[in-house]
C-alpha cells in the first residue's frame, strides 16, 4: 500500500511537504509508521543500490577528468521511492525520478579531477522522507599528459621544446598556456605526442598548463609544469666579500652588479633593511658599480634588482656582509 497520495516530485524529493494519512485516523498503520496528532509519519526507505559500468566501486582506477559515467541508483522495489537524490563530492545536490515506481533511475556523472571520488545518493518516497545515504566510491585515473623539457637550463628569453606525451589512448590534439596567456592548441602526431617551443620573458617561477583531447572530444586532466628563469643579478665587492668579515668600518667599499638577463638598462639597490632605494645605469658591458662605507661593525645587507628598457623587473637578490673592527 502507498504511504501517501501522489504529490509532485519536485515538491517531494526537496523534503519540504509532509502528507496527512490517505484514509481515516482510526485505521490501522502500515508497518514502520508511528501515528501522530491525526497524522501518518513514515518511516524513510530503505538505502539504495548504486552501480557503475564506467566507475565502479572498486580498486581499479577508471575514466578520467572530463570523461562521464553512467551511474543506476535503484530502489530495490519499493513501490513509495519517487526518486533520488545525489551528489559528487559534496557538490551540488541533483534530483531525479525513478523509472517506475519502485524501480531504478540512471544518470550522467562526470568528474572534474583525478582521484577517490565519492557519489552519495538517497531514496525520497512519496512522504519526502530521506532514506541514508548509500555512498559510492570510485576511483577517478590520471589521464593529464606529462611534460619533457627539453631545455631546462634555459634562461631568461632563450627558447624551450617541450615534448607532451599522451596520458589516455586516441589523443589527437592538446590545448596549452604560459601562464595567464592566451590558449593555444597543437596538433599530436599519429603515436599521441606532439612538440611546442616557447619563449618565456616572465622572471621567475612560469606555470605551462596542458589538457589533451581525444578525437570523439573527451578531454583529460589538466598537467601543470612549472619552471624557473633566473633573472636575479649578482653582486661582488673586493673591500667586502659576500657572506664574510672584510675591511675595517670606515673603509670605502665597491660593490659590483652584474645582469642575471639580457637587456638591462639600470639596477635598483638599497643597503640596509630600510636603507633608500636608489638607481644605478648600466654600463656598456651590463654591469654596474656603486661604492658604500659601512658605518660600523654590525652584520649589513645590500638588494638588488635589475630593470630593461621595457620596465621588465628582474627578481631581487641580497647578501650580507659586515665589516671588520677598526684596528
Amino acid at each position: 500500500m502507498s504511504r501517501s497520495a501522489a504529490v509532485g516530485l519536485s515538491t517531494l524529493l526537496a523534503g519540504t511537504v509532509a502528507l496527512a494519512a490517505a484514509g481515516p485516523a482510526h485505521a490501522a498503520a502500515p508497518a514502520g509508521t508511528a501515528r501522530a496528532a491525526g497524522a501518518t509519519v513514515t518511516a524513510g526507505p530503505t538505502a539504495p543500490t548504486v552501480t557503475s559500468p564506467d566507475y565502479p566501486a572498486d580498486e581499479g582506477w577508471y575514466g578520467g577528468p572530463g570523461v562521464p559515467g553512467s551511474f543506476t541508483f535503484d530502489a530495490g522495489g519499493d513501490t513509495d521511492v519517487l526518486g533520488f537524490r545525489y551528489w559528487l563530492d559534496g557538490g551540488a545536490v541533483t534530483q531525479v525520478a525513478v523509472d517506475q515506481p519502485g524501480g531504478s533511475a540512471t544518470v550522467t556523472v562526470t568528474p572534474d579531477e583525478d582521484g577517490p571520488a565519492v557519489l552519495s545518493v538517497q531514496a525520497v518516497d512519496a512522504a519526502g522522507n530521506r532514506s541514508p545515504v548509500t555512498s559510492h566510491t570510485f576511483r577517478v585515473r590520471d589521464t593529464s599528459p606529462t611534460v619533457t623539457d627539453g631545455n631546462p637550463t634555459a634562461g631568461y628569453g632563450q627558447p624551450r621544446t617541450l615534448t607532451l606525451t599522451p596520458g589516455m589512448p586516441g589523443v589527437v590534439a592538446y590545448t596549452y598556456r604560459l601562464d595567464a596567456g592566451a590558449e593555444q592548441t597543437v596538433v599530436a602526431a599519429p603515436d599521441g605526442t606532439a612538440t611546442i617551443t616557447l619563449t618565456p620573458t616572465t622572471p621567475g617561477w612560469n606555470t605551462l598548463y596542458v589538457r589533451s583531447r581525444t578525437a570523439d572530444d573527451l578531454p583529460s586532466g589538466e598537467r601543470w609544469h612549472r619552471f624557473h628563469l633566473e633573472t636575479r643579478p649578482t653582486i661582488s665587492s673586493v673591500q667586502y666579500p659576500l657572506g664574510q668579515v672584510g675591511a675595517p668600518v670606515g673603509t670605502p667599499g665597491t660593490f659590483v652588479f652584474r645582469p642575471g638577463m639580457p637587456g638591462v638598462t639600470e639596477y635598483v639597490y638599497r643597503f640596509g633593511v630600510l636603507g633608500p632605494l636608489r638607481t644605478v645605469p648600466a654600463g656598456p658591458d651590463g654591469s654596474a658599480s656603486v661604492t658604500f662605507t659601512p658605518p660600523n661593525f654590525l652584520p649589513q645587507q645590500v638588494t638588488v634588482f635589475t630593470r630593461t628598457a621595457d620596465g621588465i623587473a628582474s627578481e631581487s637578490v641580497t647578501g650580507h656582509f659586515q665589516a671588520g673592527r677598526a684596528s
